[in-house]
């Protein structure tokens, strides 16, 4: 069985000799008096430049076809509107 795990966001993104770390993050709260809960890194991604590559393909795929059903808009698209 398959683990999921849920990110809030992405932390900072780096390569180096031919590996790509992505760090993955999550919002903590600080308490009531926290204006904006902070983000903590959980986790790093560390893979090969071409599992990297592959991925920000697939993920470009994906977004292409969320634009052509309207479900989101490029920034430059939404500014013209």
């Amino acid at each position: 069985m398959i683990e999921d795990k849920f990110f809030d966001g992405v932390g900072n993104v780096a390569v180096q000799g031919g590996v790509a770390r992505v760090e993955l993050t999550r919002q903590i709260s600080m308490g009531p008096s926290e204006e904006k809960p902070a983000q903590q890194v959980d986790m790093r991604l560390v893979m090969p430049m071409d599992a990297f590559l592959r991925m920000y393909q697939a993920m470009g795929q994906i977004i292409g076809q969320m634009e052509e059903k309207g479900v989101v808009r490029r920034k430059d698209a939404a500014a013209k509107q």
